[in-house]
């Protein structure tokens, strides 16, 4: 806004330039202000077209097509096996009773055990993180071991930080054999990798 002092304000309206500048000033306000009230007057009289949103159809693929791909693909599929084939990893009782040594993965009845980490809890304390797979319904769990605790029928000890073992509580015998007096338990060291 430009100021003008008090004594040149008569002289400026006086003026001839003073007078035109007010004038063009003055209507172009007032146009200003008419064009605003026109464009608010013809906004509330018109109405917004309502469009009408129609989902579009897929596509679909007709029934000779899709035989001549099946057809097409059919040498690349395998047969289904049975389920008493599928499930290779369940092993005899004599076979489990032969495990010994370093494995990466134990089979206890029906579990496989994979030693997964050792951490250690606030109290310091070390425990054995140890995937358990009941290997009939292929179910999974996660489970935690501390030292010295008693799992499936072992007692399980942590060696060091990739290594736990496994000692037998108590012999039970096979159907197969007889027992006999000099049975050693069964000792397994369950590793991370080999």
């Amino acid at each position: 806004m430009i100021l003008i002092p008090k004594k040149n304000r008569l002289h400026y309206f006086s003026s001839k330039l003073g007078l035109m500048v007010s004038i063009i000033t003055l209507l172009f306000i007032v146009s200003d202000i008419g064009v605003r009230f026109a464009e608010k007057a013809g906004k509330i009289n018109k109405t917004t077209p309502q469009f009408v949103i129609e989902p579009l159809a897929m596509p679909q693929i007709a029934q000779s097509t899709i035989s001549q791909l099946q057809d097409s693909y059919q040498k690349y599929q395998t047969p289904e096996k049975p389920a008493a084939e599928i499930n290779n990893n369940v092993i005899s009782a004599e076979a489990q009773a032969k495990q010994q040594g370093r494995l990466q993965k134990f089979y206890i009845n029906d579990h496989s055990l994979q030693l997964k980490s050792i951490i250690k809890n606030d109290e310091k304390q070390a425990i054995a993180l140890i995937l358990v797979t009941n290997v009939k319904s292929n179910s999974t769990k996660l489970e935690k071991f501390e030292n010295n605790q008693p799992a499936y029928g072992y007692r399980l000890t942590i060696a060091n930080n990739t290594q736990v073992k496994l000692t037998q509580l108590a012999i039970a015998p096979l159907p197969t054999q007889p027992q006999t007096l000099n049975q050693t338990l069964q000792q397994v060291t369950l590793t991370m990798y080999k």
